[in-house]
């Protein structure tokens, strides 16, 4: 067997915070650390002191150190004294690693400071997709160095009967298309919208459910909602914590659509698979040559985009051959067993 530790935040939203700083779940000890400003956490600015005095008094103790960033205060603390004692440490950046929208500038100063250390001294980078690995090499990281884990998920175990969903939420028959994830710029949730108020003309009772927390970018979304007359096609939902629930929003829509204009590897990707619901992503999105294995693939641009989508409500074949396709991939490739696997084997190597 194997001994983990987790060192993490104590942040669960802007407003709440776990309620105990150490316990053990299934066997791994996770230790939540206290943020200096929950606020600042949620915005992804997470400084949390007290791990440093963890750090410096155990890391000895461990064979290796896995982060999963690189711009965050317990990363250079971590890289610090994993350096100083010797212990080796692996990055896994998920994403991280562009300075493509939001805090550009910080981004660079932070790199100059702290960042190109973690990077210099880590023995090994695990990237999600081609495209990752393409940015690492890119910042001088030889391709030697680098080693593919993808994310996965759980498989379900159970088929879900369609209508529940739809029953939640007020709707029957009619063409839905679902947008599950957060609010934010970076989404394409406005690309979205507009593509979707062109296919009103060939499908008057289409509806596009948009389900997520705000980061920033929900005004902007309900404006466009507003200004383009939309909200009678249009449904707005808060985030859905409940899994169940969850898994039924894919299985009752027709298509599940991510329109990013940045996505290294999404997850709601694996669980619209794994429901059997089709899928179309933009050509930004890191995995798009693994969804164009069951999916569609759009240029970032709202004609393309309605067109997909249209496609697809117009052919209920071809979305039912393109989810179990998916389906079929996500069994195959992206279970958590064949992902823990994997890095249960670069771990070995490395110790």
């Amino acid at each position: 067997g194997h001994d983990v530790t987790v060192y993490t935040s104590d942040t669960i939203d802007s407003q709440n915070r776990q309620s105990v700083e150490y316990l053990v779940h299934e066997g791994i000890k996770i230790h939540y650390f206290k943020n200096i400003s929950n606020s600042l956490a949620w915005r992804r600015l997470f400084i949390n002191p007290g791990s440093t005095f963890s750090l410096k008094e155990n890391i000895r103790k461990f064979d290796l150190i896995h982060l999963h960033d690189i711009r965050n205060f317990q990363s250079i603390v971590a890289a610090y004294y994993a350096k100083k004692y010797n212990v080796p440490y692996i990055i896994q950046p998920h994403g991280s690693l562009p300075k493509i929208i939001g805090k550009q500038k910080l981004k660079k100063i932070y790199d100059i400071l702290w960042g190109n250390y973690i990077i210099k001294h880590a023995s090994l980078f695990l990237a999600m997709t081609k495209t990752e690995a393409e940015q690492l090499t890119e910042i001088g990281i030889d391709s030697s160095l680098i080693k593919f884990i993808s994310n996965g998920i759980d498989h379900p175990g159970n088929v879900l009967h369609h209508g529940v969903f739809r029953q939640e939420i007020g709707l029957e028959d009619e063409p839905l298309i679902l947008y599950l994830a957060r609010f934010h710029q970076i989404k394409g949730a406005d690309l979205l919208v507009d593509s979707f108020s062109k296919i009103l003309e060939n499908f008057p009772t289409a509806k596009l459910v948009m389900v997520g927390p705000d980061d920033g970018y929900l005004n902007e979304i309900s404006k466009l909602i507003d200004e383009g007359h939309l909200t009678d096609n249009i449904i707005l939902l808060d985030p859905i914590y409940d899994e169940l629930l969850k898994r039924h929003a894919y299985v009752d829509a027709d298509i599940y659509v991510l329109p990013s204009r940045y996505e290294l590897f999404p997850i709601s990707v694996l669980e619209s698979w794994s429901e059997g619901t089709s899928v179309i992503v933009t050509d930004r999105c890191g995995i798009k040559d693994i969804v164009r294995e069951g999916g569609i693939v759009v240029p970032f641009d709202e004609d393309e985009l309605a067109n997909a989508i249209e496609y697809l409500l117009s052919d209920h074949n071809m979305r039912e051959t393109l989810g179990q396709r998916g389906k079929q991939l996500v069994y195959g490739k992206y279970s958590w067993t064949k992902v823990v696997e994997d890095l249960e084997n670069i771990y070995q190597d490395i110790i």
